[in-house]
């Protein structure tokens, strides 16, 4: 197995404000519930496998998507699709500079969460627990740039804090590990597991 220098990592985040939010938010009265909602995240992609890990690091990763409450506002089902970028040294040689692999993804996500405490549908912070199933396309390029496309698809668990903010203004926090299958590109030697766990933050606003 060839050597393979540690990944560098690309953006950092914590879910530390989360919880300290959780603190301060309490009741706060919503002026539309339920319906339709828009949201945008961020957040990083960290592999759960340790060659993708070590060789192509923790990459980020930004979102758009849409979800409708139904269940009188206990449940959310939703559509988002997401963007994924990260490069690496798949092998190492000290005399020559070997140029880096890199890998795109677009996740393709289809969601279905409920609230997990009771309460009233005006009480804030909200927590919801759901699965989900991926379809995700992926594009590599190796270090002799040649370049390869092929989907994967997969499924796994969502957590979400949801605070409000002000209107029809939420804000949550997303932790989500899906497993997809392996893909094997002409180009590599081996496959390449795009399973991960991602931390997002993200904002939602209503459609009317």
């Amino acid at each position: 197995m060839p050597h393979r220098r540690p990944a560098r990592v690309l953006l950092s985040f914590g879910s530390t404000s989360l919880v300290v939010a959780s603190l301060f938010l309490g009741p706060t009265p919503e002026s539309s519930a339920g319906g339709t909602r828009l949201s945008l995240t961020g957040g990083i992609h960290s592999p759960t496998g340790g060659d993708e890990r070590e060789v192509f690091g923790i990459a980020p990763q930004f979102g758009l998507g849409i979800a409708t409450d139904f269940a009188d506002g206990a449940s959310t089902i939703g559509l988002d699709i997401g963007y994924v970028r990260s490069s690496g040294s798949e092998s190492f040689d000290p005399t020559f500079d070997i140029p880096e692999s890199h890998y795109t993804l677009f996740p393709i996500t289809v969601n279905v969460t409920t609230r997990l405490a009771g309460g009233s549908r005006e009480s804030w912070p909200r927590i919801f627990f759901g699965i989900f199933a991926t379809v995700m396309p992926t594009e590599y390029t190796n270090r002799n740039d040649d370049s390869y496309s092929a989907p994967t698809v997969g499924a796994g668990l969502e957590l979400r804090p949801e605070f409000h903010l002000a209107d029809d203004w939420r804000m949550f926090g997303r932790t989500r590990l899906g497993l997809v299958d392996g893909v094997n590109y002409r180009g590599s030697s081996a496959d390449i597991n795009y399973s991960a766990l991602t931390l997002e933050l993200g904002v939602s606003t209503g459609l009317h």
